[in-house]
């Protein structure tokens, strides 16, 4: 046969397959035959595109350039109206980056933040709900105002102004002095029906009871204080009206509310406890997206095994929503355009608001498992937000502190872990938006994630390998060359009919230019000549013999690389220290041996 024949012949027999997409990310499930056409082998500190594509994650870098004093960063929230970040570590919490205390708790247990009418609000499961107007001053929300009262009988109380009271409410006085004899400071009394005006009441020592009688003398300034403020570790706004969990133990099922537009008044009828299911505790509050069917918002309620819908702000009735998932923590919960996600002791789930709890994570099912998660530390799992992702973090089996995290894009459904795990998420949205997160590990430590090629210096080590590919149905082929399309610097290997080790390992580089000139007194540099390119296709030869064959790449990096700018005009954008974005498998058939 003349050798043109032969090539023809030759030519004809060889094929491409094109791989494109790698947008169902690991699945960790299922048998490596079993694998759908887009989902990976395995994946770890790397980033998916909702078009297919796959790079190295970047980095974290250090927001606070000093450590803030007191321990593990407990909670951190982005305060919208004053623009500032408010850390909670150990029983202090701080503002901005300065490393100077501005309010500190009896204990250091956590607490829950909000944002209502332009004021900071913050509760404590112990101490109660505080108020800023600054972020640097606080004053409990149980404070009302100033107040006199007369040595008589009945005694009674007058205020400077109209106090808000009525009647059945629970006060309680403090004092820089004294009290008159026949009163306590720190003593729940409740206002009567007589005496009730605008600026003035009685009291009783017991709901409808006798006015009390005062004598003797008295010292100091008194201080008018509301007795029924919640205790508690999360805090919501919906409504016009601010919700909050109860941690006194008493009523561990129950969702308080405040009066409308009012902080410090919460009415005595205003709360319910849900226990359609069982007491157990509210953990977690978030909004909920939609109404149901009879067209009523909502808000959403969380215990560790079920979940909630409140639809009524005034009467606080409620649907279940979910009987058997609910969030593993005050801030386990997220929120992503219309889908509420939430992390607990059974997986990553979400929900519309209205719908029961779907499975985000089913791919990582043999994850959740006693073997493998330290379920008695579920306290400390977070979830957060960046753009249209949502990070969670959580407790591998022999940790004390969170070690995993898992990122998951709603929009493709991909599941992604990785060593960048923190004990706290917030979303700073001034101008630029970026995720922080508090360091599991670094006293006092918050980071700006997704931002620079380190670990706060320490090198990415990432890695990802594609399901496993047959390009001749199962029988034999010679798999000539491999035409990747990447940028960035990875080594590759292959691995064969379905075995765990690698062959023919090869380092890879993306030039992003033209050839190199190897000839004059300009161009022997060794320097490539040509215009930088966003993306390379690089070819690759002589990977032997195959069935079934799986690209793994891997890298220990620090650096990243940069895309093309936007609308030609500003700095170029960021990824990471290689992306992934296809490739071609070129081959030959050796028949069905």
């Amino acid at each position: 046969m003349p050798t043109s024949t032969r090539l023809r012949a030759l030519r004809y027999r060889i094929k491409e397959m094109p791989i494109r997409d790698f947008s169902g990310g690991p699945d960790i499930r299922d048998a490596a035959s079993e694998l759908r056409e887009n989902e990976d082998s395995d994946a770890w500190n790397v980033s998916f595109d909702v078009r297919g594509g796959v790079g190295a994650r970047l980095g974290y870098i250090k927001d606070n350039p000093t450590p803030l004093a007191g321990g593990i960063v407990k909670n951190i929230y982005y305060w919208p109206s004053g623009q500032a970040k408010i850390t909670q570590i150990g029983p202090s919490i701080f503002k901005g980056n300065s490393t100077t205390a501005v309010k500190t708790f009896s204990t250091s247990a956590r607490v829950g933040f909000a944002d209502f009418q332009g004021k900071l609000c913050v509760i404590h499961p112990v101490d109660g709900l505080f108020v800023s107007t600054d972020g640097l001053t606080y004053t409990a929300a149980s404070v009302l105002q100033t107040f006199t009262v007369t040595i008589a009988t009945p005694a009674v109380f007058t205020t400077p102004v109209a106090h808000g009271l009525s009647n059945g409410d629970p006060v309680f006085f403090t004092t820089t002095g004294a009290l008159p004899t026949g009163l306590l400071p720190n003593t729940v009394y409740y206002v009567i029906a007589g005496g009730l005006t605008a600026t003035s009441f009685e009291v009783a020592a017991t709901s409808g009871g006798a006015a009390i009688n005062t004598s003797g003398a008295q010292s100091g300034v008194h201080t008018l204080n509301r007795s029924n403020t919640p205790k508690g570790d999360c805090l919501l706004v919906w409504q016009n009206k601010l919700f909050s969990n109860d941690r006194t133990g008493a009523n561990p099922s129950r969702v308080n509310a405040s009066a409308a537009g009012d902080c410090q008044n919460w009415p005595l009828t205003g709360f319910n406890d849900l226990r359609e299911k069982d007491n157990e505790q509210i953990v977690a509050l978030a909004g909920a997206s939609g109404v149901d069917i009879q067209g009523r918002p909502g808000c959403l309620a969380f215990k560790k095994r079920s979940t909630y819908r409140i639809f009524d702000s005034t009467t606080l009735q409620y649907a279940t929503v979910d009987t058997t998932v609910g969030a593993a923590s005050a801030l386990a919960v997220v929120n992503i355009g219309q889908l509420t996600m939430t992390i607990c002791e059974r997986g990553i789930y979400y929900t519309d608001g209205v719908s029961a709890m779907k499975d985000a994570a089913a791919k990582f099912m043999p994850l959740w498992d006693a073997s493998q998660i330290n379920f008695a530390q579920t306290d400390l799992w977070c979830a957060g937000r960046i753009g249209n992702r949502a990070e969670f973090s959580l407790t591998r089996v022999g940790s004390g502190y969170n070690d995993l995290s898992i990122q998951y894009i709603p929009d493709i459904g991909v599941v992604s872990p990785g060593s960048n795990a923190m004990s706290c998420y917030a979303t700073y949205n001034a101008q630029t938006e970026y995720l922080l997160g508090g360091s599991p590990t670094v006293p006092g430590q918050v980071y700006q994630l997704y931002s620079g090629g380190t670990d706060d210096g320490a090198p990415i080590n990432s890695r990802f390998q594609t399901k496993w590919y047959e390009p001749n149905a199962g029988f034999l082929a010679q798999l000539w060359a491999l035409r990747l399309q990447m940028n960035g610097t990875f080594t590759m290997a292959i691995r064969k009919d379905y075995k765990s080790q690698d062959y023919l390992q090869q380092q890879v580089l993306a030039t992003g230019s033209g050839p190199t000139y190897d000839s004059g007194a300009t161009y022997d540099s060794g320097l490539y000549y040509g215009e930088t390119g966003d993306q390379d296709t690089v070819a690759l030869y002589g990977w032997g013999v195959v069935r079934e064959f799986s690209l793994r790449i891997f890298a220990t990096s620090t650096t990243t690389q940069t895309a093309q700018q936007i609308f030609s005009v500003g700095p170029n954008r960021v990824t990471g220290a290689w992306n992934l974005y296809g490739f071609t498998a070129v081959y030959m058939p050796l028949g069905w041996a």
